[in-house]
């Protein structure tokens, strides 16, 4: 299952079917917030020393904007005269607001700013916190500095009463101040208005390219004696091939059933660009008798000798990972290194007690095996639908893409990649960190787009579906589905924040309910 979303609480992710995938996908939330504090995507905030009043109101990478100074001064300011407000809709859903400050709440602003300074700075004859005369300060505190403080006191004074009107509806995150800093401190009048713009984006409208009522999804069923026999077979030789002495066998071509050491590159045959991501420089380890994951790959290379290059074309399949590479074919060039005959053991006695511990023969083995087939291609058919609906969702659904969305889920999606392949093993903890500069991440967004574009329409189009159905869950839900997440994290030894476990635990089982709704509306054909 594809799991998808933004952070934050009004915002929704589509379901991760099974405990394991639902675990990742609240680990790639977990890390996606890791990576926002070490690549310092947080909320900035004032700073009343002078070294620092430049970057107390600019626009963070994510496009956050400071306004986190004490709401109570920031209401009593602002009674004595209404800010001015001009509102325009731009492109993309994206909403400027050009601020006015009168002239007597800027001067009220500005005494709190002389107030904040005179504690922080040292002046001959004067101690901290004490009035200094204000043609003292202007002697010993460059008007720069003095005017910087200034302006982002007003800022963060003003700004969220800016906001107060499109709070409920603007987009968590995406407010930015569009006028630059500088400008307004190069121009900033002590005894005038002071006028800045700023941006949020709001939540743009759907337009369905067709209902996403009755949903027509054809899938090709795990579910039929033919498929099932063969997994149950497949487990068996698996088995097999784990005790099996492998034999040399480089001498002679690759056929079905042999271990190989195999080296490749694939090229995406339109573009001609090298996808470096799949690996394949390197040899490694292939089974001859597995090809799930890229149908054809081995078949290819059947009949090639070693140290012998092969090219051939493939289309990676609707549901081959990564993502992004769906429907795409790609030139391969591969090479077999070693070709080694596995010497299998007998089906005996022995053999069905390594397959099923309490099995006393083969027939016993198969018999087990065959009813936890049974039980799971009906979760694998399940998962197909459901994939196959998410992906529908995002196909059929058209609007613009705030580009704050884009980040957000482009830097939640590298997040879960890393934790992935930590858990994998594939990347130690100690190199977890140079992995998350801010240079890797935009690439990782760059490289993705599409993909992350895809899951942004399907995060906004699940949203418009629970509003227009009418979707909601119950306390009881969102309780039992964030105790099970607590006692997963327990079990893994990771540190959890309640209030975060249970806002995702209210995402997921949301999401689980409107792919529910959806299901139930679907016509879904099983070949």
């Amino acid at each position: 299952m594809v799991p998808y979303t933004r952070m934050g609480p009004r915002d929704r992710r589509a379901r991760c079917s099974g405990e394991a995938t639902v675990m990742v996908m609240a680990m790639a939330v977990l890390m996606a917030v890791i990576m926002t504090t070490a690549l310092g995507f947080g909320p900035i905030v004032n700073s009343t020393s002078l070294s620092g009043v430049a970057t107390a109101v600019r626009r963070a990478p994510t496009g956050r904007v400071g306004v986190s100074l004490g709401h109570g001064r920031v209401s009593r300011l602002l009674k004595s005269r209404a800010l001015e407000l001009e509102k325009e809709m731009g492109s993309n859903s994206r909403l400027s607001i050009k601020v006015t400050v009168p002239a007597g709440d800027v001067n009220k602003c500005i005494k709190r700013s002389i107030k904040a300074i005179e504690k922080v700075h040292t002046i001959p004859g004067f101690r901290k916190g004490k009035p200094v005369p204000r043609t003292l300060l202007d002697q010993y505190v460059p008007k720069k500095d003095l005017h910087a403080q200034m302006v982002s006191d007003i800022l963060n004074s003003t700004m969220p009463k800016a906001l107060q009107s499109v709070r409920s509806s603007a987009i968590d995150g995406s407010e930015e101040l569009e006028t630059s800093f500088e400008d307004l401190v190069a121009n900033f009048n002590e005894k005038g208005d002071l006028q800045y713009v700023i941006g949020v984006d709001l939540p743009p409208e759907i337009q369905w390219k067709q209902p996403y009522k009755g949903l027509e999804i054809e899938i090709s069923s795990f579910n039929t004696p033919e498929k099932k026999q063969k997994m149950v077979e497949k487990a068996i030789l698996m088995t097999r091939k784990k005790k099996a002495q492998l034999e040399n066998a480089s001498e002679r071509e690759l056929r079905k059933g042999d271990i190989a050491m195999i080296s490749y590159m694939a090229r995406d045959k339109a573009t001609g660009e090298v996808l470096v991501d799949l690996g394949g420089q390197r040899p490694k380890e292939f089974d001859t008798d597995d090809d799930t994951n890229l149908p054809g790959f081995i078949e290819n290379l059947f009949g090639t000798n070693v140290e012998e290059i092969k090219e051939f074309d493939l289309t990676f399949p609707p549901h081959f990972i990564p993502e992004k590479y769906r429907g795409t074919t790609a030139t391969f060039k591969a090479m077999v290194h070693q070709i080694f005959e596995p010497s299998l053991p007998p089906e005996d006695d022995q053999l069905a007690g390594e397959i099923v511990p309490d099995a006393k023969n083969m027939d016993e083995a198969r018999t087990f095996l065959t009813e936890a087939v049974s039980k799971e291609v009906v979760i694998k058919d399940n998962d197909l639908v459901e994939d196959s609906i998410v992906q529908k969702i995002g196909d059929i659904a058209d609007c613009p893409l705030p580009e704050v969305l884009i980040q957000e889920n482009g830097q939640q999606m590298y997040g879960g990649m890393l934790m992935e392949l930590q858990q994998s093993g594939k990347i130690a903890p100690n190199v977890l960190n140079s992995l998350m500069s801010p240079e890797l991440v935009a690439k990782y967004i760059s490289d993705n787009r599409p993909e992350i574009e895809h899951r942004v329409r399907t995060v906004l189009a699940f949203d418009a579906i629970q509003k227009e159905q009418n979707i909601e869950i119950t306390n009881e839900m969102i309780d039992k589905e964030a105790s099970a997440m607590i006692e997963s994290f327990g079990e893994m030894g990771v540190d959890y924040d309640q209030d975060t476990v249970r806002e995702q635990a209210e995402e997921l089982i949301t999401s689980k309910a409107i792919i529910g709704f959806l299901k139930e509306n679907a016509i879904v054909t099983l070949k």
